[in-house]
């Protein structure tokens, strides 16, 4: 067998192992052992020169897109005890364009049972956004129709010092706007 064959071969393999349903704890339990022998058995064909380094990217690749959305939740505990950054957003919102509201947020356990914010199907547990790229919450206006249930992700946001936001918050210098993000302002 080539090399190139033995790729593909084990291309369908991590294929097979990312798309297989394991219900029960005992099948997840021999589903993640064979998916580690699996990933070891290729890094020691990559060592042994039998298959190149690019082959193993293309197979974790591959794993990863076949075995569908990674869920992670927050774990912040209490939100409410959550002091915000003390920044005048309506101030700022004219250069800003509010960025912030396009940024990946994710939900606590408590914030998704509260059922007060809205995520999206296609990524489990992350605030939903529009077809703009912006928060569903945010409003025209440029507030948050949820401020009172905002996710703790959100309260403890400081975006002076974050460069998707600001180049220079102090000389009022914005960051471009995401890549598919939309301003609504």
């Amino acid at each position: 067998m080539s090399a190139d064959e033995l790729a593909q071969r084990l291309s369908e393999i991590a294929e097979e192992l990312a798309t297989v349903d394991a219900r029960g704890p005992d099948e997840r339990g021999s589903l993640r052992s064979a998916s580690a022998r699996f990933s070891r058995v290729v890094e020691i064909l990559v060592s042994r020169g039998v298959l190149r380094a690019g082959d193993l990217r293309l197979l974790d690749r591959l794993g990863d897109a076949a075995s569908g959305q990674v869920v992670r939740l927050s774990l912040v505990r209490d939100k409410h005890k959550i002091v915000s950054a003390p920044i005048d957003c309506a101030q700022f919102l004219p250069l800003c364009q509010a960025r912030c509201c396009a940024l990946k947020v994710t939900l606590s356990p408590v914030e998704v049972h509260d059922h007060k914010l809205r995520w999206d199907l296609d990524a489990p547990y992350e605030l939903e956004r529009g077809d703009d790229g912006q928060c569903v919450h945010l409003t025209e206006t440029g507030g948050c129709d949820s401020y009172d249930e905002r996710p703790a992700a959100c309260r403890e946001y400081d975006c002076r010092e974050d460069r998707r936001v600001w180049l220079d918050f102090e000389n009022r210098v914005p960051a471009p706007m995401p890549e598919g993000v939309k301003s609504r302002f």
